[in-house]
């Protein structure tokens, strides 16, 4: 009997979009630690090439066949319905996504996109004093073996979905889909999108949860998880 040969594993090209608009006055997370900390992040994953940029240019159908990953950190960055289609089309493809913090109101402008990734805008007062994330999943790789942890210091929610009841375009959200909660609050939800795969990470307003331990691991472990290459 002949043994089989393993299969020969190759790491994703992963693409990081981080930035805000120059006509923001207040740059909430388009500061240098927190372009530090994504950096720190990505470099800890398992990739083959890392892209960080902060031009939304890169969202065409020419340049996203070079990423395996896309990940969208960027915050009020408002894509074409073109450069959506290019990101959509991706990931029906097979591409992962994940959208980290504020990315999800990125969105707003795309009930087609909304509908593809499972994301809405935050809910009014999302600031919380402590934010206590729990772990619902232990079975899922993303959050198996994790514990339930705290934020300190105002982090905030930035939901999945909500009580939006003037926005039919938005999606509701599925318990099964949620690995962890805090305060009732999706902090990591999953779903599928054609053969791609997308994670939603709710944390991540600044340096302080970025760098939280317990993060790390799930981002680092979300990056394996979307990877068509580790499929």
């Amino acid at each position: 009997m002949i043994a089989k040969d393993p299969k020969l594993h190759i790491s994703p090209r992963v693409l990081l979009l981080l930035g805000q608009p120059d006509g923001q006055i207040t740059q909430f997370h388009n500061q240098p630690a927190h372009w530090a900390s994504l950096g720190s992040l990505l470099r800890a994953c398992d990739a083959r090439s890392r892209v960080v940029t902060d031009d939304i240019r890169v969202l065409t159908p020419e340049r996203l066949a070079t990423f395996d990953i896309i990940v969208n950190a960027s915050t009020a960055l408002r894509p074409s319905d073109r450069e959506y289609f290019a990101i959509q089309s991706r990931i029906d493809a097979g591409v992962g996504y994940v959208g980290v913090h504020v990315a999800n109101t990125v969105h707003l402008t795309s009930p087609n996109f909304l509908h593809a990734v499972d994301v809405a805008p935050p809910p009014k007062n999302a600031l919380s004093p402590t934010m206590s994330v729990r772990i619902l999943s232990q079975v899922h790789p993303i959050t198996a073996g994790l514990e339930d942890y705290d934020h300190d210091d105002d982090d905030e929610f930035y939901e999945v979905t909500g009580d939006f009841g003037d926005r039919p375009d938005l999606v509701t959200v599925r318990e099964d889909c949620t690995l962890a909660t805090a305060d009732g609050h999706p902090m990591v939800y999953v779903t599928t999108h054609g053969n791609g795969r997308v994670v939603f990470l709710a944390s991540g307003h600044d340096r302080r949860s970025l760098d939280h331990p317990t993060f790390r691991t799930l981002f680092t472990r979300t990056v394996d998880w979307v990877s068509p290459c580790n499929r």
